[in-house]
């Protein structure tokens, strides 16, 4: 009887650590505070033409989240970065573009979703329609034989777009991937030679990519000539329900009727 016991131990402990181990993974969960703001005193090149942005399909919007989601957005009370918001903004050297927060199970890498990431100040570019290769506004013929190049088109663009994901691995990883865009004074060239907001002349974007292992409870920066992105990730008070097992519990051996 007592090696059937034994037997029974060592062909389920095992199993029973892995689903301890995967719903102790799934009842994590963590928030995630994101101070985005621009260097305004900063210059850099390399810049290119305002485009929309394209981030990944599946990305998910904070305003469009409900409480009880996995992912939900969390008003200003649950700021904890609101003192060096204050700061940043008091500061003629640093603009505030955005400050978020949001709670979300800390999934896998595989699992886990990217949150878009928008706003600040919101910038009008206009552009004129592409010409075919053979017109240029030197020919004579221009203005009869491509009249459409005289119209232009405009679009809105703001002035933080993209997104963040924070996966949990053995640490914490971020990933962002951010465009910041603003208005620049421009040369025949179309390259950035002065960052001028009141005689701007064209918009232009610079992407912000990094990838960073994080602890939790540590404040982290990300910088860039640009743009900087302070980053808290903390474990939330608030669990999720542990997930139900759909398994009925074996019946220990050696009990009644053996």
């Amino acid at each position: 009887m007592r090696q059937d016991r034994n037997a029974w131990c060592l062909l389920y402990a095992p199993l029973l650590g892995m689903w301890l181990s995967t719903a102790n993974a799934q009842t994590t969960a963590y928030q995630v505070e994101l101070l985005v703001f621009s260097h305004l005193d900063a210059s850099i090149a390399g810049g290119s033409p305002a485009q929309p942005f394209s981030g990944p399909s599946s990305m998910l919007e904070l305003a469009e989240t409900q409480a009880g989601d996995d992912f939900r957005a969390l008003g200003s009370d649950a700021f904890t970065l609101s003192a060096a918001a204050s700061i940043l903004a008091g500061s003629a050297g640093y603009h505030v573009i955005e400050h978020v927060a949001w709670r979300q199970p800390g999934w896998s890498e595989n699992a886990a979703m990217s949150v878009h990431i928008h706003g600040g100040a919101t910038h009008q570019s206009t552009h004129a329609p592409t010409l075919p290769p053979e017109a240029t506004p030197n020919d004579a013929q221009f203005n009869v034989a491509y009249p459409y190049a005289q119209r232009q088109t405009s679009a809105s663009f703001e002035e933080l777009d993209g997104t963040v994901k924070v996966a949990l691995g053995q640490y914490l990883h971020v990933y962002t991937d951010l465009v910041y865009r603003e208005p620049v004074t421009t040369t025949q060239g179309a390259q950035p030679v002065e960052r001028s907001r009141p005689t701007a002349s064209a918009l232009f974007e610079y992407r912000v990519q990094n990838q960073r292992r994080m602890r939790s409870r540590e404040l982290h920066y990300l910088d860039h000539p640009l743009v900087g992105v302070l980053i808290k990730i903390t474990p939330s008070e608030e669990q999720p329900e542990a997930p139900e097992s759909d398994v009925a519990p074996e019946p220990e051996p050696g009990g009644a009727g053996t």
